[in-house]
Order: structure tokens, then sequence, then C-alpha cells
């Protein structure tokens, strides 16, 4: 079960991988740095990208969020000070329970925190 769900993982990585190089160009989207799945740095942002293959987005949004904020915090020095946006990676869209879940999530922190969905 566990390669299964790695191999999805990967799958979604890659497929996302692509498409942030095709916006950002190659040299600005970074893949397994330090332990972040994909970081996409601009002039403005430095954007952390976390990948959960669950099929459900609740799930995804609970398994990911605590990593994320940890890449922020312990990791703001190499991010040299730029603003900060964190994305939730899964392989579906939010259902309604899931959007509200991550709105009330976002009224709370002072981050910016968003969700992808990356179908493969």
């Amino acid at each position: 079960t566990q390669y299964i769900a790695t191999a999805y993982h990967n799958r979604i990585q890659t497929k996302l991988y692509s498409e942030l190089i095709s916006i950002y160009g190659k040299s600005r989207v970074l893949m397994e740095i330090n332990f972040i799945d994909i970081l996409v740095n601009t002039n403005k942002e430095t954007i952390l990208f976390e990948v959960k293959p669950y099929n459900n987005g609740k799930n995804c949004i609970r398994e990911s969020l605590g990593q994320l904020l940890e890449y922020s915090w312990y990791k703001k020095k190499i991010f040299l000070s730029k603003k900060i946006k964190l994305v939730i990676v899964g392989p579906k869209n939010l259902n309604t329970e899931e959007l509200r879940y991550l709105k009330y999530i976002k009224k709370n922190i002072s981050i910016a925190l968003e969700y992808q969905a990356v179908s493969v």
C-alpha cells in the first residue's frame, strides 16, 4: 500500500512540477529541496507546495498543513524574507464541506494558504 501511495504521490508531483515550469520557468521551480515537495521562487514570493495523494481533500489538508507551516517557519532564512505562500496539493477538487474547512483555516492563520487539485 505504501508503494502505491508513493507512486501516486510521485505522479502528482511530477505533473505539477511540469505545469509550474511552464508558468514560472525551470530556474524558479525546485523539487525535493529540504523535504519540500516543490518550491517556487518568484521576485515577490516563495511558494511551498506539499503533495498528498489522498482521495479525500480533508485528509490532504490535515496531513499537509503542519508540514507546510513547519517548512515556512524553520526555513524562513533561505527564502530571503520574501512573502511565503503555502499550497496544499491533492488529486481531487475540494467539496463544499472541505472548502468551508479550508476557509476556516485561512481565516485563522496569517499566512497565504491555497489548495490545488492535480489529477493524473
